[in-house]
């Protein structure tokens, strides 16, 4: 099985850790999969857009997966799958929790007045915090019913790696898939935000200032118009 190489023999086969994360377990998960990405795609996709939308959903498979390596258990079919779906619930909590209450200017100026907390109960949007719990409760039972209840087989390659690792090894493993597919989901989201996404921009940014550059070095050839003029 794939999912009993070494990391980096997992690492060597990008492609089929990418497809790892499109499997499901069957077509009920399926099909509720394509509900959670039509509502979570959506609001990642409009509040941090396409790139967030893909990015966040790989990387929750890509974890999950490399967890799984790790504590020597076979990520059984829809692993990813359900992993990048969790990344997505996230990432869409993160960015719908901000909207739910507003910011004050300083944790000590929120604790010693009351009217900021009142400020804070009077703006508090109680029809989106019962959609994302609503969203919240779905995913979470679609995530349990779409995997298995425990882990299946596996090997262990981690004894001479040290105590502190096997013992890590030992308390993924000891976790439910659901959960574990929860703990990657949250993981993706982290690095998503600190990492990955501003990662993105920066490149997106250095290669439009290379193309620009490129354009204006490049010699203009001259319009249609302008050689008949010359003509």
């Amino acid at each position: 099985d794939f999912s009993f190489l070494p990391l980096a023999a997992q690492a060597a086969k990008p492609t089929a850790l990418l497809a790892s994360t499109l499997l499901h377990r069957n077509w009920k998960a399926l099909s509720g999969g394509l509900f959670l990405m039509a509502l979570l795609g959506r609001a990642v996709e409009v509040q941090a857009g396409s790139a967030a939308l893909l990015v966040g959903y790989v990387a929750g498979g890509v974890v999950a997966k490399l967890l799984c390596a790790f504590a020597g258990v076979a990520a059984p079919i829809g692993l990813p799958a359900v992993a990048g779906m969790l990344s997505l619930l996230v990432m869409t909590l993160g960015m719908t929790s901000s909207n739910l209450l507003p910011r004050p200017r300083g944790i000590l100026d929120a604790l010693r007045s009351m009217k900021a907390l009142r400020r804070a109960s009077a703006n508090f949007d109680s029809s989106r915090a019962m959609e994302a719990v609503l969203i919240t409760v779905f995913s979470l039972a679609w995530a349990t019913a779409s995997l298995p209840t425990h882990f299946s087989g596996g090997l262990w390659r981690l004894r001479a790696a040290g105590p502190r690792a096997y013992w890590l090894a030992t308390q993924l493993r000891a976790l439910p898939p659901w959960m574990l597919a929860l703990l990657s989901g949250s993981l993706a989201a982290l690095a998503c935000s600190v990492l990955l996404l501003p990662a993105w921009g920066v490149l997106v940014r250095v290669l439009r200032t290379i193309v620009n550059r490129v354009k204006k070095m490049s010699p203009q050839r001259p319009k249609a118009a302008d050689t008949k003029n010359n003509q």
